[in-house]
């Protein structure tokens, strides 16, 4: 008897601690439920960050590659410029020697008229004579010679060479032009 008063004080044991363990696994199972929740939760954050980031990295690298096309396009105009400025400083220095070439024919020239002018000066009386090119005659009648200019001793441009040197005796007077 013994024994059936232990089974059957076990069986109300079991059938009075039931309920403990029932509200024991209620609480248990809403536990997991609000842990669940949670995790549901934190899945999609996570997810919507990583699409954010996805999104994020997208429009970065498009961004990236309108930089890359803008600094190509910036290199080309600047190659383009480059290459522009070489030509315009290839000219100007070509310009620049025309320029001095020219100066220096213009020195030479000027050079040659002051010595002209000089020597008709002194041969002449002056730069604008009347007389130049004529010869006077006793009596006061004015001849013209035979070309302009006068004889052809008389006239600088005479002794000239197609090279544009003179011939005759130097300025110095010890050396003869050639």
């Amino acid at each position: 008897m013994r024994r059936i008063n232990s089974c059957f004080y076990l069986s109300i044991l079991k059938v009075t601690d039931a309920p403990f363990k029932l509200r024991r696994l209620e609480s248990r199972l809403m536990e997991m439920n609000v842990q669940f929740e949670e995790e549901k939760r934190q899945t999609e954050q996570q997810r919507e960050s990583s699409e954010r980031a996805n999104s994020r990295y997208k429009s970065e690298r498009r961004r990236a590659t309108e930089l890359e096309e803008e600094l190509n396009t910036a290199n080309s105009k600047c190659r383009e410029l480059s290459r522009q400025l070489l030509d315009a400083n290839e000219a100007n220095d070509a310009l620049t020697r025309e320029v001095n070439a020219l100066r220096a024919r213009v020195a030479i020239a000027g050079d040659r008229r002051m010595m002209t002018s000089t020597r008709d000066i002194r041969r002449y009386g002056s730069n604008n004579s009347l007389t130049r090119g004529e010869e006077y005659v006793s009596g006061g009648i004015v001849r013209a010679s035979s070309s302009v200019g006068g004889s052809e001793d008389a006239r600088p441009s005479s002794r000239t060479t197609p090279g544009g040197s003179t011939y005759g005796p130097s300025d110095d007077g010890d050396s003869i032009k050639t």
